[in-house]
């Protein structure tokens, strides 16, 4: 039987631009495990980039002769809303599961 995949060197597969999947030489329970670990990952993300969010916020804020622009608040008002969209949607599907249960 011929196989014409196309190899992929090492380096190729290191390099983070490339456009290679390497998730298809790896089982269904790499897979998965892979995908927690992505999972996880970006959480602790999320997580390190607002605890930054909270203290370059109370840096700015201790400085009385500092004032916010109406760009500043506008970037803050997005990131709030983007927030408060995904909270609603969450808490909206946890109440569902919940009433499922009853």
């Amino acid at each position: 039987m011929n196989d014409y995949r196309c190899r992929v060197s090492e380096e190729d597969k290191g390099d983070k631009h490339f456009d290679y999947d390497l998730r298809l030489d790896v089982t269904e329970d790499e897979r998965r495990e892979m995908e927690e670990e992505d999972a996880q990952g970006r959480r602790a993300e999320f997580k390190e980039l607002l605890e930054q969010l909270i203290k370059d916020a109370d840096f700015m804020l201790n400085r009385l002769e500092w004032s916010p622009d109406e760009d500043d608040i506008q970037m803050l008002s997005t990131i709030q809303e983007e927030l408060y969209w995904y909270a609603s949607v969450t808490k909206k599907k946890e109440k569902a599961r919940q009433d499922d249960y009853r």
